[in-house]
């Protein structure tokens, strides 16, 4: 190898072991975060992310649609009470989660939405601002107020900073103040909290939204439920009560049931199979029969009988003979005098003549005779 050859490579390992310093050197490796769609457990359950933060905190949360758990909830614990509970929320129910909370449980509360009974919400005497300016001032509840903010700071006591959430809609009090508030001057307060016995109740307007899987990330969500949690109620069990959407009979299906679903098609094609005569293509209608002229003739003739125009016919068809007779024999006149002569002359049998020209056609066996008769004298000439 040349010494030429030799400089050559080292000249360029320097030059790529430069290159890679400075990148190494002006580059750093950072994680960029990237929202996925949800899951078929987080489309099911939508305070999965909620769970799994609780969870890290050491407060593992049980969530349950059972209304009755009310009457057997942990204390000391926690219940998180989302909206949908109306129906659910009976006078029984109602005063045992009073009395638990009286006794020392801690309540986070999701209003309902206006216009929907809240039982639990008017226990403290709140209502929905828009709605209290709405019935003060029909028409027009926003005006000479500014713009809705986006968000607005929560000041959980014993915090080191106030906490940025999201704000949507705020209440107002009409019965006994909170211990404290998060207030907008305009718009109401987003959270509440109050003294009961000895223990407490957050309403939070639109919690479900902020601890959702979608929500909570944003802002200071996360940590307002944590400092909740920790200043009012640090031991205990966490529990989630909740109405869950519903799915439809074929989503769940496919979920929980997939082999009868397939099941049930299978026996469907199945029994289609056995009860439809063919498969293929449509097999075209054969084209309609013509009908004879003759028998068109018999339908018109049946149709004017049925109507009473024999005699017409009978007319019609007598007179058409008598004009082939005379042209058959111009020598003598037709007349009822001289059917004989005439019988004579032509060979055609008397009682033809007779009936041909001097039968009654008032009833249908007499007009079919009568015809028959022209018919063989009409052959006859």
């Amino acid at each position: 190898m040349s010494r030429r050859l030799i400089w050559g490579v080292a000249g360029v390992m320097v030059c790529v072991g430069l290159v890679v310093s400075w990148f190494l050197n002006t580059f750093e490796r950072v994680s960029v975060p990237r929202r996925d769609a949800p899951q078929a457990e987080a489309r099911e359950n939508p305070y999965l992310a909620l769970e799994r933060f609780l969870a890290r905190m050491g407060r593992p949360v049980t969530r349950t649609t059972d209304a009755d758990i009310l009457h057997r909830l942990p204390t000391p614990g926690t219940l998180i009470l989302d909206r949908g509970r109306a129906y659910h929320l009976t006078d029984t129910r109602q005063e045992a989660l009073m009395e638990w909370v009286n006794s020392g449980g801690y309540l986070m509360l999701v209003p309902e939405g206006p216009g929907t009974p809240d039982l639990v919400v008017d226990e403290f005497g709140l209502v929905w601002t828009d709605a209290l300016l709405e019935d003060e001032a029909p028409g027009n509840p926003q005006r000479n107020r500014p713009p809705k903010p986006a968000q607005r700071p929560v000041v959980v006591p014993g915090t080191a900073r106030p906490l940025a959430v999201a704000f949507q809609d705020g209440l107002t009090t009409v019965g006994e103040d909170p211990e404290w508030a998060a207030i907008d001057p305009n718009y109401g307060a987003h959270v509440l909290h109050f003294v009961h016995g000895q223990g407490a109740v957050t309403v939070i307007a639109h919690l479900d939204a902020l601890v959702s899987n979608n929500g909570i990330a944003d802002y200071d969500h996360a940590e307002l439920v944590s400092s909740l949690l920790e200043r009012y109620q640090p031991n205990g069990a966490v529990v989630l009560l909740t109405r869950l959407g519903i799915p439809t009979l074929g989503e769940w299906l496919v979920a929980h049931a997939p082999l009868a679903l397939a099941s049930g098609i299978l026996l469907l094609a199945l029994w289609l199979w056995n009860v439809v005569p063919r498969f293929g293509i449509v097999v075209p209608e054969p084209p309609p029969d013509r009908r004879d002229l003759h028998e068109h003739l018999l339908a018109v003739g049946r149709f004017v009988r049925k109507r009473g125009g024999g005699d017409v016919w009978l007319t019609i068809v007598r007179s058409a003979v008598k004009g082939a007779l005379v042209r058959r024999h111009p020598s003598y006149g037709v007349g009822d005098d001289d059917l004989a002569t005439r019988a004579a002359h032509t060979g055609i049998p008397l009682a033809d003549l007779t009936q041909a020209f001097t039968g009654d056609g008032t009833r249908t066996d007499r007009l079919v005779v009568t015809m028959r008769a022209l018919q063989r004298v009409e052959r006859s000439l």
